[in-house]
């Protein structure tokens, strides 16, 4: 079952071992070269932490092992390095490896059994008012994240279509005739 990103923030993270609230999802920490979920931060700093290996069910709410899993960034070696890179996902702006642009990430879908993350939401913003132009993206596509953008495959969508016992490719790109 997948879940997007923008459905689990403000969502209660209760402790399973002390039956009770203990803080919300203020964002999820993936790591930018596998698209793993590593933890959730608590608060927009991303100063209190949980690791992955603490979350026993990622749902709504999200349950945890026990409040003690609650940690400072800085005692979670991994989850201070990928925050240290600096490769952010939402927000991100997104282009081909050719160098067309897409637009930017607003959104992601995660797997919810594996915890990894498994498509992009693209768009392009209107006056920063309106999307545009929007893309969900398998993140099989991408090639590479950093700081600054998110490079993706230029031909983005192969799909496999059986008609008659027959399998044939048709490609689509995902970026709009310009």
């Amino acid at each position: 079952m997948e879940k997007f990103h923008s459905e689990f923030i403000g969502v209660p993270i209760l402790s399973e071992s002390e039956r009770a609230l203990v803080g919300v999802v203020a964002d999820f920490i993936i790591d930018p070269n596998n698209g793993r979920i590593e933890g959730i931060a608590t608060d927009n700093g991303f100063k209190k932490v949980i690791p992955a290996i603490d979350i026993l069910k990622l749902s709504i709410p999200v349950m945890i092992s026990e409040m003690d899993a609650i940690s400072d960034m800085e005692d979670i070696i991994k989850i201070k390095n990928i925050l240290s890179e600096n490769k952010k996902i939402i927000g991100n702006k997104v282009f081909t490896k050719s160098g067309i642009f897409v637009g930017k990430v607003y959104d992601y879908a995660i797997n919810l059994g594996n915890m990894h993350m498994t498509k992009l939401a693209i768009a392009k913003s209107f006056l920063g008012l309106f999307h545009i132009n929007e893309v969900l993206l398998p993140t099989s596509e991408i090639i590479e994240i950093t700081p600054e953008k998110i490079i993706i495959n230029d031909i983005m969508e192969r799909r496999k279509v059986k008609n008659n016992n027959v399998a044939a490719i048709k490609e689509k790109s995902y970026c709009p005739a310009e």
